[in-house]
């Protein structure tokens, strides 16, 4: 079992589970492409390429890739082409087709959780290419005496 996986229409009868590696990229569309790892969605509400998930060797995010009819991650609309990166039980909907982001270890939540990005501004929902730098805290100094 993969560690990283997107869930399509989860909890339903049709319910799709895409496991992903570390280092991969996977195209989310209604268009096949030779050569390219791709989710097909037989949906005409779906662009030929409409959205892309990979992983950057720290964190998976999440691209719309121009799409007629948006992407949102937890009901917010992407803007075409910026990054966003993907936390454990994260909503997207490409088009009206739902998928559910899968952490199967928390890891990469607990990395998150630790840059507080529960209270996302406009600002913080967007992935930046640096993260901003973090404050230093120092530790007590404990003596065994």
């Amino acid at each position: 079992m993969s560690d990283f996986q997107l869930r399509v229409n989860p909890g339903t009868p049709e319910e799709q589970v895409i496991e992903l590696e570390p280092g991969s990229r996977l195209k989310i569309g209604r268009r096949p492409e030779p050569d390219a790892n791709k989710f097909l969605i037989n949906d005409p509400s779906v662009s030929g390429t409409h959205a892309e998930v990979w992983h950057d060797g720290f964190y998976w995010r999440i691209t719309d890739k121009g799409s007629t009819n948006g992407t949102s991650l937890n009901g917010r609309l992407l803007i075409p082409g910026d990054e966003y990166v993907l936390r454990h039980e994260d909503e997207i909907a490409i088009a009206h087709i739902p998928i559910q982001v899968w952490y199967s270890s928390q890891e990469e939540t607990f990395r998150l959780d630790a840059l507080n990005l529960d209270e996302r501004s406009e600002d913080q929902f967007r992935a930046h290419t640096k993260l901003p730098p973090m404050p230093v805290q120092e530790l007590p100094d404990y003596n065994d005496e």
